[in-house]
């Protein structure tokens, strides 16, 4: 069976206007209203397109190679790719559902990368595990986890130190 990876970010529920807003700018031009409106009121689901910087992200370059996703020319940013769509749902709830060391209210934002080729740029690229670090650290973020559609999950860790209990799939291929 061929793993279907999800990524659930936890953040402290007061934090939901930071996380709305930190969301709708990564987001491409045609989905950051929905995005904002979604995460805001805590409920929901829409389509997510990020927009990423290329630079020497080799797994980013790739998705830019392969991918065939062209934005809108009016939209177009020099050095940027379009990745999407993402499944994005939002959800309030009364603690981390896979954790007890984290009972705090929470927001729950899922992104499910809809195919393999995405699931697999988002694992492999440094930029987007940056891109989710960052979110944790600048929004109240409380952890987040791969879910691998198995009924197993992956920590998410910052600067890419990962212990060394966990599973090789997460760890970096350079």
């Amino acid at each position: 069976m061929i793993p279907d990876y999800d990524f659930d970010l936890f953040f402290r529920a007061e934090g939901q206007t930071a996380v709305a807003e930190a969301f709708a700018r990564s987001a491409s031009p045609d989905c950051r209203s929905a995005v904002s409106q979604v995460i805001a009121q805590g409920s929901g689901s829409t389509d997510l397109t990020l927009v990423v910087k290329a630079g020497d992200d080799a797994a980013v370059r790739k998705w830019d190679e392969l991918s065939h996703i062209e934005p809108p020319l009016h939209s177009r940013i020099p050095g940027h790719v379009w990745i999407g769509a993402i499944d994005l749902k939002a959800e309030i709830l009364e603690r981390v559902p896979y954790d007890d060391r984290h009972s705090v209210p929470c927001l729950r934002v899922r992104l499910w990368p809809l195919t393999r080729f995405m699931q697999e740029t988002f694992l492999n690229s440094p930029t987007l595990r940056k891109w989710v670090v960052e979110l944790l650290a600048t929004c109240g973020g409380v952890v987040c986890y791969i879910d691998r559609g198995d009924g197993s999950l992956a920590e998410f860790w910052p600067e890419d130190h990962a212990p060394a209990t966990y599973e090789y799939e997460l760890v970096r291929k350079w």
